[in-house]
């Protein structure tokens, strides 16, 4: 939007002031939370005052109105769209296509419910939030809308981005199933909490995912011989989009039988090899990054165990056990320096990272970066409950953020939910275990969701993880939008099998390199399951991402 003078823009925003009324100013209000705070919104007696805050914040300027056009669509006023020089039909097709821009997806959730409740359904909130929430009486009986009543329940913390439990329970009250679904929709869409149960989690289930709309990305399927044993673990879920271009990852992680591993594997030339490949063979040599320094460099694991900051995210019991597997495989096994840090904040563990980045790696080949924590999307949580963003960790480790790494691999893995919803898998008699009852969830309860088909966002979510330069390797414990789980007796599934592939694969005469390796991840985490008390089966799979250039063997120069 282009004006000829700055007093027209004045003008304009003195026009739009003047059509919108004391109702347009607590939608307005309720819209500008994420950008401006609570207590600067309360003071604001006109719109007008708002207009100047958005300012303040950068988000309204004379050519750049496009954050008010956005809050002004969902308040359904074209007029003033227009006023500003936009074009709604344009507006609207666009936030159809793509959603919003400017907006979050968790401030329209709550506009949206809020406008679809009638006087009712607020009243059977308010009784909730009493004699449930134990809310103040005053508190509650000073709600005039359903907008105030989330005002309300966001200043006490009862409802955040990453915990919409609550807001689960009170569209329950109503009894209004179409609510209901949105809700479930946005979670599925956003998955920004990471409930769970303890469950009982039993190998030998051959997996049904569904998830080709993933890149590059199938689900490991193994044929019922080459199952190991039976064994009983008592598990929990870990943890509570704009667009980038798209990386390469794993082209494959559909291994052969496990008894095939070695010969599929195998670096061993056979002896009916003709010279041509045996050349093919010693040219290989050079696509190896060089790992011959000891140690080989550090090896940071940030462990959160104990959460806090009223979000619910529980106590992770087991993740002691995954500290102790990563401290023995890369530590006495491959021969890193490793270091530990307990509980961070999310502000400390953007400390550690630039911590790290600011250290002299020259004398090291690589670095390896572990992140055991709750997670959701695109992000794992400080022990303070505030998220941080994956793509913010490896922007610490670019070559012009860390010189003395750049052509070098730096190797992430993150134990971690990526989402909220459970992958599901073939229901086969006999192969499941109902979960224990007397066994209780020490993080925030969902009821456990069936898979569904994740939204676009969540794909452009998956590409935005990779960082935007090469040498990177990020290890997920599980596809984005999906749980993933842990025992409180012998840790969570995907470090539990990650140190025993690295330990049987990545040094020797059946030493092998690091992706390969993971693909025999993929498919021991696959064949793990649990079944919940109601007979569903529920699945996980890892999905390493990388920007290599070359293999990474721990025993190549």
């Amino acid at each position: 939007m282009k004006m000829t003078h700055p007093g027209d823009f004045r003008a304009i925003l003195l026009d739009i002031d003047a059509h919108l009324d004391s109702k347009d100013l607590e939608l307005l209000k309720f819209l500008c939370k994420d950008v401006v705070s609570f207590s600067v919104l309360d003071k604001c007696r006109r719109c007008l005052d708002v207009f100047a805050n958005l300012e303040q914040k950068g988000k309204l300027k004379e050519q750049d109105s496009k954050y008010l056009q956005e809050c002004f669509h969902y308040m359904q006023r074209k007029d003033l769209i227009r006023k500003l020089s936009g074009n709604p039909q344009q507006l609207e097709n666009r936030i159809r296509a793509d959603g919003p821009n400017y907006l979050t997806e968790f401030r329209i959730l709550l506009f949206d419910i809020a406008e679809d409740c009638g006087k009712d359904e607020l009243e059977k909130m308010k009784f909730y939030s009493r004699t449930t929430l134990h809310l103040p009486k005053k508190m509650v009986d000073k709600v005039r809308s359903c907008l105030d009543l989330f005002n309300v329940l966001e200043k006490e913390e009862k409802i955040t981005v990453i915990d919409v439990k609550t807001l689960e329970q009170l569209i329950k009250t109503t009894g209004d199933e179409e609510l209901l679904e949105f809700l479930y929709q946005y979670k599925n869409r956003n998955l920004v909490s990471s409930p769970t149960d303890e469950m009982n989690a039993v190998p030998g289930m051959k997996l049904d995912m569904h998830i080709n709309h993933f890149p590059n990305t199938t689900a490991a399927v193994v044929p019922q011989a080459h199952q190991e044993p039976v064994q009983n673990l008592a598990v929990q879920s870990e943890g509570s989009n704009p667009q980038m271009d798209v990386y390469p990852s794993l082209t494959s992680m559909n291994p052969p039988a496990q008894d095939a591993m070695d010969t599929m594997m195998s670096r061993q030339q056979s002896p009916t090899q003709s010279s041509e490949e045996n050349l093919d063979s010693y040219d290989d040599m050079f696509h190896f990054y060089k790992m011959t320094s000891k140690p080989r460099g550090y090896c940071v694991i940030i462990n959160n165990k104990i959460f806090h900051g009223g979000r619910n995210l529980g106590e992770r019991k087991g993740t002691d056990i995954d500290e102790e597997k990563l401290k023995d495989v890369f530590g006495n096994h491959l021969e890193f320096k490793v270091e530990v840090c307990r509980n961070a904040t999310s502000a400390e563990i953007m400390r550690i990272c630039q911590e790290y980045s600011q250290k002299d790696h020259r004398r090291f080949d690589c670095l390896v970066f572990c992140i055991l924590s709750h997670g959701s999307t695109g992000a794992v949580y400080g022990t303070d409950s505030n998220s941080v963003q994956i793509k913010d960790i490896t922007a610490c480790f670019t070559a012009s953020s860390c010189p003395t790494l750049a052509e070098k691999p730096k190797l992430f893995f993150f134990q971690a939910c990526q989402g909220l919803t459970h992958q599901s898998g073939l229901h086969t008699i006999g192969t499941t275990r109902n979960v224990n009852p007397n066994i209780q969830t020490d993080v925030m309860q969902e009821p456990p969701r069936s898979e569904v088909n994740p939204s676009d966002n969540q794909t452009s979510s998956a590409h935005k993880m990779i960082p935007d330069e090469s040498d990177f390797l990020l290890g997920y414990a599980t596809v984005p939008g999906y749980v993933s789980y842990r025992s409180r007796s012998q840790g969570s599934f995907y470090i539990n099998i990650l140190a025993e592939k690295l330990k049987k694969y990545a040094l020797g005469p059946r030493g092998h390199d690091l992706v390969s390796i993971l693909v025999s991840v993929n498919n021991a985490v696959s064949e793990l399951h649990y079944s919940n008390e109601d007979g569903h089966v529920f699945k996980q799979v890892p999905a390493p991402q990388f920007t290599l250039r070359r293999k990474v063997q721990f025993d190549k120069c």
